[in-house]
């Protein structure tokens, strides 16, 4: 299961990442779309970062700020989950010191993103296993956001 964690102030993007992965068949935790009325929230969010094998962290100056997203990180370093920042408005060097070490995909640093992902996916090719597919479908749903943000933003 992929876990997206996002400041509220970005659900537009959320939902982008969220939609695209329900195209590849994946299944997705997203607060917004995954906590019904009535529910619980800390338990169901904390229930799912359990089950999840990735974490796709929405890595903003809106989600430094935010204590929820901060602690969804926490508990994703404790419990050993593969986290994927994807940095919308921030650079690597901003990141938190306990996610600064994993590998970030930066949709700011756009005339080298085309080559970042070919390598993650070539990288990912060869890879059978269900966390191989997993990203390697990931890589895709979030090319297919940055294209679209890329594109609005040149025009």
């Amino acid at each position: 299961m992929i876990f997206i964690s996002y400041s509220s102030k970005d659900e537009e993007f959320a939902n982008n990442i969220y939609d695209n992965c329900n195209k590849f068949n994946l299944k997705v935790f997203m607060a917004k779309h995954s906590i019904n009325a009535g529910e619980i929230w800390s338990e169901k969010i904390l229930n799912n970062l359990k089950k999840s094998e990735i974490v796709i962290y929405i890595a903003s100056n809106n989600s430094l700020e935010s204590k929820n997203v901060q602690n969804e990180l926490g508990g994703a370093l404790l419990t050993q989950k593969t986290i994927i920042p994807l940095l919308i408005d921030i650079e690597p060097e901003e990141l938190p010191p306990w996610v600064a070490e994993y590998q970030a995909i930066n949709i700011n640093d756009i005339d080298k993103l085309d080559y970042k992902m070919s390598q993650i996916v070539k990288k990912l090719k060869g890879n059978k296993t269900t966390i191989g597919l997993v990203i390697a479908s990931i890589t895709l749903a979030i090319l297919a956001i940055v294209n679209y943000y890329t594109n609005k933003k040149r025009s």
